[in-house]
């Protein structure tokens, strides 16, 4: 069933179904909390994803000298001859032998500039909040600086990891295929693995943020009164199509995406317009790398009205290409637009091949996850530092080193998936259809105790909860075929019932 089917299922049953539009969205809101709900209630086998990700390998920038600058909040080095590729951001940093021994340690990698003029890695202390130290203590000349990445940051739409390990033999080599075992924090911590080993990996350790608390981008929230636009001529470029859009914004650090602001409305009226972006300046707090990336939807374009939020500017640009300015970060290789964390007026680069805003290619930009500003991550250990494998630079996967030619260790994620919305009448539940009655009495319990109405609250919770079961048996795990031979039965010579094996994922 699609969403307008579902509704109206919902409405047959509640015997209530106004053709009202703020009705209409509220019953989709419940419908998709009932089916946010249900995705990450069990690691049902059609909600399994599975990926390879590639670590970044590490780089070990020698010495480094940077100096003492007591009366900002910035703490950078420059970078060196064997730069910091931007994946890197987010990774850790290690510093050694500094002139002021409270400059050594671990920090976090929150924006490599490779600007020209700047040309700066700027980092935080990895650790809580109120550690964080106001400039290097003293100048240094020999410190030693090590970039690697110890939390491998996991897919947006990660519910939650379930198992990892590596099958990818062409790139890790036949040694190098096995499977990971999970450790709790807390058996970690007793076992009191080293951070600094480095090796062929053989566990992982699942995070749901960085470690101490540090700050992350969730702690900064995007406002939509933080995006400011207007309607510019479009001179040579190609013009926006004249009609009524939405906007919104998230901020973007160390490879994360935050939460999405509020929707702002916003209408072209003239036949020959672009778009320019004023944003806020995101370092004025301290904190460098918090960029901006903007989404739309098109309300009513051209008599076109589309209910889903795209990515600005959804392509990804090419290895080589050397003619797309976006904000502030020149030449490089950067997948949709980002606005840089310093820049407070962007024009969309409406003279770009690839990325003029004809109807035909906006309505062609994917849409926008959903994105709650949660990221999971893990932690490998052994750390690998991914040095041994190297292959020729090429345009690949994230973790591909276009400067050294050096690839991460691909690690295959199986993982609990998190879907998409449903946001227009046509849109249908990622799931059998044999579980979408489920979401209809779940959403009708919602309704009926909304209005008060306990008894048929109760009775459509039972069918809820039969629905639910059915699903469990159909949808966990499925039996061995030469175990299933017919009823068993439990006691105190025969241990547990073998239906709790439906339970694992």
């Amino acid at each position: 069933m699609n969403l307008k089917e579902i509704r109206e299922m919902i409405g047959s049953i509640i015997d209530y179904d106004p053709q009202v539009d703020s009705y209409k969205s509220e019953v989709n809101r419940i419908v998709n909390q009932v089916i946010d709900d249900f995705y990450g209630m069990h690691p049902w086998q059609w909600s399994q994803s599975e990926i390879d990700l590639y670590t970044v390998p590490d780089i070990d920038l020698g010495t480094v000298a940077f100096t003492a600058l007591s009366t900002t909040l910035q703490n950078f080095i420059p970078n060196t001859a064997n730069l910091l590729t931007y994946r890197h951001e987010g990774s850790v940093l290690t510093l050694t032998d500094c002139a002021d021994a409270r400059d050594n340690g671990e920090y976090v990698i929150d924006k490599c500039d490779f600007d020209s003029i700047t040309n700066k890695t700027f980092v935080s202390k990895l650790s809580k909040v109120g550690n964080r130290i106001a400039g290097w203590h003293a100048t240094s000349n020999a410190a030693k600086a090590k970039a690697l990445q110890r939390y491998l940051p996991l897919p947006a739409d990660c519910n939650e990891p379930i198992s990892a390990g590596c099958r990818n033999t062409v790139e890790a080599g036949s040694d190098g295929f096995i499977h990971f075992y999970q450790l709790n924090k807390r058996a970690d911590e007793e076992m009191n693995n080293r951070l600094d080993i480095v090796g062929q990996p053989a566990e992982w350790i699942p995070y749901a943020h960085y470690p101490e608390k540090v700050l992350t981008v969730a702690d900064f929230p995007a406002f939509i009164s933080d995006l400011t636009i207007t309607e510019i001529a479009a001179g040579i470029g190609t013009p926006w199509p004249q009609g009524t859009y939405e906007f919104k914004f998230c901020h973007v650090w160390r490879g994360q995406e935050g939460p999405l602001s509020e929707a702002q409305e916003f209408t072209i009226a003239g036949v020959a317009s672009n778009l320019r972006f004023a944003t806020r300046n995101t370092t004025e707090g301290g904190q460098f790398g918090i960029r901006k990336k903007i989404y739309f939807r098109l309300k009513a374009v051209g008599g076109y009205s589309d209910a889903h939020f795209r990515d600005l500017g959804g392509t990804i640009l090419p290895d080589d290409n050397t003619g797309v300015i976006l904000g502030d970060l020149g030449t490089r290789n950067i997948p949709f637009i980002i606005i840089e964390d310093d820049n407070t007026s962007f024009d969309y680069p409406n003279t770009t091949a690839g990325l003029l805003p004809t109807l035909s290619y906006l309505k062609s930009l994917p849409r926008a996850p959903f994105n709650d500003g949660h990221n999971w991550m893990i932690r490998l250990n052994p750390h690998p530092s991914g040095s041994t494998f190297e292959i020729p630079a090429q345009v690949g996967p994230p973790g591909r080193s276009k400067t050294t030619g050096l690839i991460g260790y691909p690690v295959r994620l199986r993982y609990n998936k998190r879907f998409y919305p449903l946001e227009n009448d046509v849109d249908t539940p990622q799931m059998p259809p044999d579980v979408h009655r489920y979401i209809v009495y779940a959403s009708c319990v919602e309704l009926f105790q909304k209005h008060k109405e306990e008894q048929q609250a109760l009775f459509y919770t039972k069918k809820m909860n039969d629905e639910l079961t059915g699903a469990r048996r159909r949808w966990l795990t499925t039996r061995a075929g030469p175990y299933v031979k017919g009823t068993y039965s439990g006691g105190p010579m025969r241990g547990d019932f073998f239906q709790k094996l439906i339970y694992k994922p």
